[in-house]
């Protein structure tokens, strides 16, 4: 009996043993919907999708996008550009908005198909702008707009000239904080992290970056609000009887002159102001700021009207003495 049992057990040990391949084999037309995370992105470590196996599409889109300021713009690591929302639509530009960069820095903004933009530099409107190759010193303003769905979005920026009169101060986009800011030469530490009021006049040397997207940008410009001063050394009280010589006009500064309605630009300061009447003259300096000047040059005499005075003179007693002469020899027959 127990012989018998044991013979049994073992043909059904070894029927399950020639069982277990067939069934361990795929069925024929199935495939499998999972898709090894080799095959998708083998240095991908994060959330996969429960379905598919693959990085969850809400992951992939935080490795490749980085926010700045939620739900306005975002940095793309994949094309280094920076991502402006419009709407449901978005524009990318290549500094992100609100952005201060030094002279020399290119400003490119590239819009979409169905997007307009109007660009404005100093409160006037650019005509015909090239938006990828904006390279001009000034204060830049862009107006997006959705032709579909009439959405619009503003975005600013500035191009610093090397010095400049008109930077109080400077409050950096979202996500950006200063690295380094140096006047003069000499360290200043900032009361906040991404904001600066400039007080004093000098030399600027500002670094701003954003660590987690390896962005960064260095400034340098020179602050200048005092206005230019010009020595008119023979005007007092606003009058003067002499020609007017102009000294002390500083490099790179220049003088509107304006005259009984006509206006003329004066470069050099070997240059005199001779005729007589009102003047106004206007200097302005590299920086933009200006200082005027009003004066009368009353009617005075020169050498050439001394010496044509002296010749009118000089003929007039000329006449007199041969006036004289022929009446005391007065010819006869």
């Amino acid at each position: 009996m127990v012989k018998r049992l044991r013979a049994a057990l073992l043909v059904w040990a070894l029927a399950w043993l020639l069982l277990l391949p067939a069934l361990a084999a795929p069925v024929e037309g199935l495939e499998s919907e999972t898709i090894p995370l080799s095959q998708a992105d083998p240095s991908y470590s994060g959330p996969l999708d429960a379905l598919t196996g693959l990085p969850a599409k809400d992951s992939l889109d935080a490795e490749r996008y980085y926010p700045l300021q939620s739900g306005v713009s975002s940095f793309d690591r994949e094309s280094r550009c920076y991502v402006n929302t419009l709407g449901s639509s978005s524009f990318t530009s290549s500094v992100p908005n609100g952005a201060v960069v030094s002279e020399g820095q290119t400003v490119s903004v590239t819009l979409p198909a169905g997007t307009t933009g109007t660009l404005y530099r100093g409160g006037e409107t650019v005509e015909n702008p090239d938006l990828t190759n904006i390279t001009q010193a000034g204060n830049y303003l862009l107006e997006v707009r959705s032709s579909s769905s009439g959405e619009s979005q503003t975005f600013s920026f500035r191009i610093l000239g090397e010095v400049t009169n008109s930077l109080k101060e400077l409050s950096l986009p979202g996500g950006f904080t200063f690295d380094s800011i140096r006047l003069n030469g000499e360290e200043l530490t900032p009361e906040y992290a991404n904001y600066l009021e400039l007080l004093e006049d000098g030399d600027y040397e500002i670094r701003w970056s954003c660590p987690a997207i390896a962005q960064g940008y260095n400034i340098s410009f020179t602050l200048d609000t005092q206005p230019p001063v010009l020595a008119l050394p023979e005007v007092t009280d606003g009058e003067a009887h002499s020609p007017v010589t102009l000294t002390d006009l500083e490099q790179d500064a220049y003088i509107l002159l304006e005259q009984d309605g006509e206006s003329s630009v004066i470069r050099s300061s070997d240059t005199v102001i001779q005729d007589a009447g009102a003047y106004r003259l206007t200097v302005y300096d590299q920086a933009g700021n200006s200082t005027t000047y009003e004066f009368t040059i009353h009617l005075y005499l020169n050498l050439s009207a001394i010496a044509a005075i002296g010749l009118i003179l000089a003929v007039l007693a000329g006449l007199w003495i041969y006036s004289r002469y022929i009446k005391s020899h007065p010819r006869v027959g």
